[in-house]
């Protein structure tokens, strides 16, 4: 019979998993579970650890979102009028803008 291990970061959360039928080595710190943990883990893998030797559910903490960045006609034409000021403030041999010439 194959025996599924899972791998874990510090924190109980899974890092991999392993199967001896597949994996000739499997590490000493690698957990052994079960088929049905194992299909559980695959399916919830976000929201589950390990902890006191059994598979558990966890919350993940709310994710905030900042109000996207608001950008008025004003703040566009301001951005506009600084570029065309650099433009016209770079010397006249600037107009080719290709590739230098050697």
């Amino acid at each position: 019979m194959t025996q599924k291990f899972a791998l874990l970061h510090a924190d109980g959360t899974v890092q991999g998993f392993l199967s001896d039928d597949v994996h000739d080595e499997i590490p000493a710190d690698a957990v052994p579970i079960s088929d049905a943990i194992w299909a559980e883990w695959i399916e919830h893998t976000a929201t589950r650890r390990w902890a006191d030797g059994q598979l558990e559910a966890f919350e993940l903490p709310p994710v905030e979102i900042p109000p996207p960045a608001t950008i008025t006609k004003a703040d566009i034409m301001a951005r506009i009028d600084a570029l065309v000021a650099l433009a016209q403030s770079l010397p006249d041999d600037t107009d080719n803008l290709g590739p230098a010439q050697s």
